[in-house]
This record gives C-alpha cells, structure tokens and sequence, in this order.
C-alpha cells in the first residue's frame, strides 16, 4: 500500500487516492474503458477514485450523464479536444488546484488534450506517480510532417513525466517503443474490459430487428459498430463496397454509430449507386445491439480479466504503478 508520510506516522494504511483524467466523456471506446476502470477500481476498499473530464456535446452520443451517476465526477468545462490556448490554460490552473486539493496519490491520464494537461498539472502539484493510457497513437505515417513531428516531440516531452504507460494493445506499445516516446520498461498492456451481459443473454428476434432497421429478410449483411470518426475504417469499408455489391446485389451494410463524418459517407454512397445497400442505424443502445444471427462477419472481443466484472483491470492498471514505482522513489521533491 502506498502512504505518504502523514498517513505512515500513523501506522495505519489509508486509501490510495487515484485521479482520473479525461478530455471528453463521448460515446466511444477510451471513454468506456475509463468509465469501467475508474467504477470498477473505486469499488475496491484499497482505493479511492475520482474522474475529472471536460465536456463535448459532439454526435457521437456522451457518457458524461452515466459518469455523474456512477463516478466521483468532477467537470472542467474549459477542457475541450480542439486547441484553444485560452481556455486550455484555465484548465491547466483548475487542474492543478483540483489535483493540489485531492493530494491524490496517482494521477492517471487518457487521451491527447487530457495527457497533456493532467500531466504537466499532475508534475507541478508534484505528484507522486503520473500515468498515461495510450488508446491510440496521434502520430501517423500518413500525417503531414509538421504534425507527425508535432505529435511526436509533445508525447516525448511528456513521457519524461510520465511514470507509466498503460497500452490498449501490444501494437501501440510496440509503435510507441519504436518511434522511441519512452523505454520498454514503462509499457504494459492492459486489454480493455467490457461489459459482456448486454451480448452474452441478448434477447431479441432478428426478425424484428431487421424490420425496424430496414433490412430485407434474405439479404446479407455486414455490420460495423463505431462512431462515424476517421480512424475507425469506414472509408475502407466504403472502398471495398462497389466491388462487393457487384458481386452480392442484395447486400446490406449496416452501420451503427454517429459522427462528424455521416455525411461523407451518405455522399460517397450516393456517388457509388449504392446507398440503399447502407443503413445508417445511427445511435442505438447497447442493449439493443444485434447480434451475430443478424450480422455476419467476424467480431474481434479483447477482454481483461476482472474480478468483480470491471475491478481487476482497473486494479491492473493503476495497481502496476504502485507495485512498480513505490520502492524506486517517493514523492517528488521538485522538478
């Protein structure tokens, strides 16, 4: 267990006070992961958790109402994902009041603009371990190379203040490792969790299902959950579709998910002749997510293991640092 030296004095070992910061609370799935992480780790007597995040009113849905009935929330309302030097000032002052208040123990960042502001917040309140998840690198090959290298020297600066990284995949942290952001020993990867109730005892009739959405009874169908966001492959999917269509007339591509890029697609199917084969389902709730009987194709599930349901890859990821960095240092003692 993790004490500082007031809490030593007394013998007697006290919650690890854990802080959680995040960009945005939007339907997505760094969101969830932290969700689950942050609920999941605060039900554990060991710690005490809280989530800080900024708001985002974007279509791809949010999480932030589900966040405040579950979480120890707190709102900086001045943390949004555009640059802003204004507005992200104030909420690198907030930040480091909220952290200076909270004396937490583990400051654990997700996401760029969050990385970035939780942790030069988290190094000026001196805190004693600082942790970065990296659920998707921001530097790519396909970048002009202003940003690439922008990208890349703020994810190296940091990591000299980053006493940890946490991976989603083996991949990132190998990319990470490889354009050289930190060494190999400050990378563990921990699977995201998630909720498998809402699929494993799904009750529906596909029949139904197909009729509510517009799906012919016969026809095939490919089905893709994501927001409408670049990264997530949708304007792969749209190249393969003419060819695909030709050889399948009948098929369906449904398409559940909202965001910045809806109608970019409608466009570029309406440009291929083939906008009835997509269905645009939009926002669903995970409820009411169909299952394989409905969608063919593969579905790629990465599950952590938990103990109780989400507890255990929480505890993974911020109980590693402890575990790690509680023997090679104490609190820092400057900058």
């Amino acid at each position: 267990m993790l004490e500082t030296s007031s809490e030593s004095a007394g013998n007697k070992e006290r919650p690890i006070r854990v802080l959680h910061i995040i960009t945005r609370m939007i339907v997505g799935g760094a969101q969830e992961n932290t969700l689950l992480s942050v609920v999941g780790l605060d039900a554990m007597p060991e710690y005490e958790v809280t989530l800080a995040s900024g708001i985002d009113r974007g279509r791809e849905g949010e999480l932030l109402s589900q966040a405040r009935e579950t979480t120890n929330l707190i709102v900086v309302p001045e943390m949004g994902r555009s640059i802003n030097p204004f507005s992200d000032l104030i909420a690198l002052v907030k930040l480091y009041r909220i952290i200076r208040k909270g004396r937490y123990h583990i400051v654990h960042t997700h996401s760029s603009k969050a990385g970035v502001l939780g942790r030069a917040a988290a190094w000026l309140a001196r805190t004693p371990i600082i942790v970065h998840t990296l659920h998707s690198l921001v530097f790519h090959d396909y970048q002009p190379w202003i940003v690439n290298r922008s990208w890349w020297v703020i994810k190296k600066v940091f990591a000299k203040v980053t006493d940890f990284f946490i991976s989603v995949s083996d991949v990132i942290s190998e990319k990470a490792i490889a354009a050289g952001v930190d060494r190999p020993e400050k990378f563990r990867t921990v699977y995201s969790g998630m909720e498998l109730d809402w699929f494993l005892n799904a009750q529906f009739d596909p029949s139904k299902v197909r009729e509510e959405f517009g799906l012919p009874p016969e026809a095939p169908v490919v089905g893709k959950i994501a927001r409408l966001f670049p990264l997530k492959g949708h304007d792969q999917l749209m190249d393969a579709a003419p060819e695909i269509v030709k050889q399948v007339p009948n098929v369906r591509f449904f398409l559940i998910g909202d965001g910045i890029l809806l109608e970019h697609l409608q466009e570029r199917a309406v440009g291929y002749g083939i906008l009835e084969n997509f269905v645009f389902a939009g926002l669903v709730a995970p409820r009411a997510h169909p299952g394989n009987d409905l969608c063919d194709g593969r579905r790629r599930t990465y599950i952590a293991p938990r103990g109780a349901r989400t507890g255990s890859a929480a505890g993974a990821r911020d109980g590693q640092a402890v575990r790690r960095l509680r023997h090679r240092r104490g609190p820092r003692s400057g900058h």
